[in-house]
């Protein structure tokens, strides 16, 4: 436990350091924007450094407590996170049901679509003394169950604030017909661990980005058993070349 409070403190004082480093450039600033963040916060802004989230050319925005990206093509704001967010662990914990419905409260009052999502993911993050954190997941999936890259994540904290919400929604640009087969998959996540490995699900396929460009991608979930414990991997395979791009182990 004093390992996660150590690394949310340093989190949290990396967060406050570039949101207060960001150099502002007038000539980007765009009354429009600024606009539709008075709408969401209530706050001025002013400008910051572009930069990229994800797949996204993006303008920074400052608000006396936020820090907002816009997509700068679409000018859509695509990403808010309080600033300088110090927990109070001191205030009873309301719970990830409580935190769900002040997820969509917050969301419903800005109006943010997210009833013609899918809710992906819902998990509770532990972070020490400082409390624990809510977090949502929304994607969209076409007629085939093929993730599409849309993901939308809102974070509320133990105390009821929401903390973080980003959404990345693109077309696809990518054909849907991989050349590596499912069972093929399959055989890849296996050859990876000297260990009797068991299928969690069958491999899914997902379009997501390799930098800006989109790549199809195979999601395959296994598990094992370590230490009297069950380990759960999932291997996160090209689905045109066969190339684990990453590995997660939970």
């Amino acid at each position: 436990m004093e390992k996660n409070v150590k690394w949310s403190c340093v989190i949290l004082i990396l967060i406050c350091f570039i949101a207060t480093c960001i150099h502002t450039e007038a000539s980007d600033y765009d009354p429009a924007i600024n606009d539709n963040i008075a709408s969401w916060f209530n706050e001025d802004s002013r400008i910051g450094n572009n930069t990229t989230f994800g797949p996204l050319d993006c303008n920074t925005y400052i608000t006396e407590n936020w820090l907002i990206l816009s997509d700068s093509i679409t000018k859509e704001l695509v990403m808010t996170m309080l600033r300088c967010y110090v927990p109070k662990n001191d205030i009873s914990d309301i719970g990830k049901d409580e935190a769900f419905n002040k997820a969509k409260i917050w969301m419903d009052e800005r109006h943010i679509d997210y009833k013609s999502w899918t809710l992906y993911e819902s998990k509770t993050y532990e972070h020490g003394s400082a409390g624990r954190d809510y977090r949502f997941t929304w994607t969209k999936f076409n007629s085939d169950n093929i993730q599409l890259p849309s993901l939308m994540k809102i974070v509320i904290n133990q105390n009821g604030e929401t903390t973080q919400w980003y959404k990345i929604d693109k077309p696809v640009e990518v054909l849907l017909t991989p050349i590596i087969s499912s069972d093929e998959a399959n055989v890849i996540a296996n050859s990876i661990y000297d260990k009797d490995l068991h299928s969690i699900d069958n491999p899914k396929l997902r379009v997501w980005f390799d930098g800006k460009e989109q790549i199809l991608l195979w999601s395959v979930k296994k598990s094992f058993s370590e230490d009297n414990n069950i380990i759960t991997v999932t291997f996160v395979i090209n689905a045109n070349t066969g190339k684990i791009l990453y590995i997660l182990k939970q």
